[in-house]
């Protein structure tokens, strides 16, 4: 059985020999350009259409992957985020937490609800390598609160 044409392809259908007339209306060339990536800077040539629209600026998946990595943070401090994730694993770490969490009784000091399993730095972590693993420099909170609190003080 053989498929049927679609109505948009058949007033380009031309008989054998046949060519087409002047005045038949074809699809216009795509206008093409070179843009850089701006990861790695390799060129990619793209349709004028697609780079005005939709592209993102990088030439692959992989270099939009280094585009967000955490070196090209304006807030990357060389070396700090891997040596304070570090830190987190750490015997002293797991021993100050505990004890935040069960002088707290468990319990999350902003709103009250019980069975809470994070403790929060007081004073940032990063910037206070003296008082991190101070036990009046934690307190416990459920993960809501813990979450709301990234950009905001606690409730006293």
């Amino acid at each position: 059985m053989a498929h049927k044409t679609p109505t948009w392809l058949k007033k380009f259908e031309f008989k054998k020999g046949e060519r087409p007339s002047p005045n038949t209306e074809f699809k216009p060339k795509a206008s093409w350009v070179e843009i850089p990536c701006k990861t790695c800077g390799k060129l990619v040539r793209l349709t004028k259409n697609h780079a005005e629209n939709y592209w993102k600026g990088n030439c692959s998946k992989k270099c939009g992957y280094l585009s967000f990595s955490a070196e090209k943070h304006p807030n990357w401090k060389e070396g700090r985020a891997k040596e304070n994730q570090r830190l987190r694993t750490t015997q002293d770490y797991r021993k100050w937490r505990m004890k935040v969490l069960v002088r707290d009784d468990f319990k999350c000091q902003n709103c009250g609800i019980e069975n809470s399993w994070e403790a929060h730095h007081k004073v940032s972590f990063a910037k206070n390598p003296e008082s991190r693993f101070e036990v009046n420099n934690g307190v416990c909170l459920c993960n809501k609160c813990h979450n709301e609190t990234k950009n905001t003080r606690i409730k006293k």
